[in-house]
């Protein structure tokens, strides 16, 4: 991934980024019922590991590239893959380096899945569509209702 690509699709870098943390972020509060791994080391510097991994596989993977002229579905396929790969790898970290103990399973599984579930529906909710030309439903799905385009009376 060059340079310009990196400048081109930066706003999907930083949203897929957001999600991944308000996953984690989400898991976290199902799992303890609060938001302290804030103040916890060992849980931000998971959080911290998850970004990292998450962002150098989208680096080496380049999934962006010609995100506009695919479908909805192999758009969702495609971030399937990058999120199975950055989950595999930090399981793989996990493994080596023995740390996998300290943290819960469960809420690491959560959070994939949670971020799994981010990817289909913004997916579906792309500025092109399920068959690729924009419609007006499918380019104001993701705006709040005070922000979407008022509809003309009839």
């Amino acid at each position: 991934m060059g340079i310009t690509s990196i400048s081109k699709h930066a706003d999907f870098v930083v949203i897929d980024m957001a999600s991944l943390a308000a996953a984690f972020a989400c898991a976290y509060f199902a799992k303890f019922g609060s938001l302290s791994f804030i103040e916890s080391t060992s849980w931000r510097g998971l959080l911290i590991l998850m970004l990292g991994v998450d962002l150098v596989i989208t680096l080496i993977v380049n999934p962006y590239s010609g995100i506009f002229r695919r479908r909805y579905w192999e758009d969702i396929g495609t971030e399937l893959k990058i999120a199975l790969m950055s989950f595999l790898v930090i399981c793989v970290i996990f493994y080596l380096f023995k740390i996998g103990e300290d943290y819960s399973r469960e809420m690491l599984i959560v959070t994939y899945a949670a971020y799994v579930s981010r990817t289909s529906i913004s997916a579906s909710c792309s500025p092109t569509g399920a068959d690729g030309p924009p419609t007006a439903s499918s380019a104001w799905c993701s705006l709040p209702r005070a922000m979407s385009p008022r509809r003309p009376r009839s």
